[in-house]
């Protein structure tokens, strides 16, 4: 176990988490991942030069000629017309699905909430969930009479309403839920991070020490708590009664691909709602606008906070590009990614991150061989302190010892291997990667 001590201290109010039976769309637009990501060929205002893009029209998806007009290492980079608050960072939604299209899991009719319901007369239930890394949640459930729709599917192909049981107060529920990732960061990180490759430890482990020392940082704190969050909507959930005779979980349907008792469809549809609209949006909002801001100033001291929160959401999107892997072979799919809107939204956002980060490395190869961590000038791209700069100058050798295995890894179109999103930090000649429109044919094997 890492260690992790006590770093939830973001609002409460301002949180949230469920299985993983979820997609994405544009959290701000009606239109879905691939529109965001077809948006982004726009022509639109460059966000940190403050200049007018003009298409190359020699190269019209390469840098623009005002890029190609600046100093020498800025000119390599790709327009920085878009801005950080617009990526995606997780999927919101399942709208390939009818049910799901028509019952939206954010914005103001997320989880059916605005929808009055018939509830049946006695008192409510508590289910307990968890996915086994730490401890557990109590949400209260009560009976309902539910609409007679036979086509409504879960992802799973399970009746929707085949358990006629509900979240009544999502109020409660996210306060529950809150409550249960306060309680639970540290378990989570420790589960998941084990058996990792240390390079990637090692950010975490600076992220959370600079999270609470020498002042505590916010935004590193909620970055990390979006990691965890973002793990609920990926991983299965187990549920029971405190009381074996208020089992009402004997009547929930088996789970096609678990072992076990998992939340009913209605429930578990719920409970994924609550996780994303109350808890990963303002999540979201909160970690995009304040790297925005400080992408924006580039401030020497700010350089470090900026290293960190890049890697862990680019790694983020490594983690939820293997669940798209993972989804797609349990159901024997013919190609690699079933969702492949959100596959590009998710490399498009990615593309805008590490197009910021190296913005901010002012030209400098932070983790090139010639460039010593040490030396007075490097103060101008980044100003730390000597531990620091030890972690810096020992991290950037051995991302420097790997080179050529995190070349062939971000070179190629396996957007789930470990890597390839977070290798492109360390790019001294960054350029964004050509990426597929359409998903891969794949032969899984045993």
């Amino acid at each position: 176990m890492v260690g992790y001590g006590d770093f939830s201290g973001s609002d409460p109010n301002n949180s949230s988490g469920t299985d993983g039976f979820v997609q994405l769309a544009a959290p701000s637009q009606g239109s879905d991942a691939e529109s965001e990501s077809t948006a982004r060929d726009d022509d639109m205002d460059m966000e940190i030069q403050r200049n007018r893009c003009i298409p190359d029209p020699n190269n019209p998806r390469g840098p623009c000629q005002s890029c190609q007009n600046k100093k020498a290492r800025l000119s390599r980079l790709p327009c920085l017309r878009y801005k950080l608050s617009d990526s995606i960072l997780f999927r919101t939604g399942l709208n390939y699905m009818e049910f799901y299209k028509a019952h939206p899991m954010f914005g103001p009719k997320y989880g059916d909430f605005h929808m009055e319901k018939q509830w049946i007369p006695g008192s409510g239930k508590f289910l307990c969930l968890s996915q086994d890394r730490g401890t557990f949640l109590r949400i209260e459930l009560k009976q309902f009479v539910p609409p007679h729709d036979p086509t409504a599917l879960d992802l799973k192909g399970r009746p929707m309403y085949a358990v006629n049981w509900a979240i009544p107060d999502p109020d409660a529920a996210t306060e529950a839920l809150n409550e249960f990732i306060d309680a639970s960061l540290g378990c989570y990180l420790d589960a998941v991070l084990d058996g990792m490759d240390t390079l990637v430890m090692d950010v975490f482990h600076a992220a959370i020490r600079s999270s609470v020392f020498p002042h505590p940082n916010l935004l590193l704190r909620k970055t990390l708590r979006l990691w965890v969050v973002c793990r609920f909507i990926e991983s299965r959930w187990r549920c029971w009664t405190d009381q074996e005779d208020e089992d009402i979980t004997r009547d929930f349907p088996g789970d096609p691909f678990y072992d076990w008792k998992s939340p009913p469809p209605y429930v578990d549809y719920q409970f994924a709602s609550i996780i994303i609209h109350r808890v990963l949006l303002p999540l979201r909002e909160e970690i995009l606008r304040e790297l925005e801001i400080m992408v924006e100033k580039h401030k020497p001291e700010d350089w470090y906070v900026t290293f960190l929160a890049s890697f862990i959401l680019l790694q983020n999107y490594e983690l939820q590009m293997q669940f798209q892997r993972d989804f797609a072979k349990r159901r024997q799919a013919s190609v690699r990614y079933l969702d492949m809107p959100l596959v590009r939204a998710t490399n498009s956002g990615a593309k805008t991150i590490l197009a910021h980060f190296h913005y901010c490395c002012k030209g400098n190869q932070p983790f090139g061989e010639r460039f010593d961590w040490s030396a007075a000038k490097m103060r101008k791209m980044a100003r730390l302190d000597a531990e620091q700069s030890r972690f810096m100058a020992s991290y950037r050798d051995r991302v420097i010892a790997k080179a050529e295995a995190f070349s062939q890894i971000n070179h190629s179109h396996e957007y789930d291997t470990m890597y390839w999103y977070t290798s492109q930090l360390f790019d001294p000649d960054w350029k964004p990667r050509d990426t597929l429109e359409h998903a891969p044919a794949v032969e899984w094997s045993n």
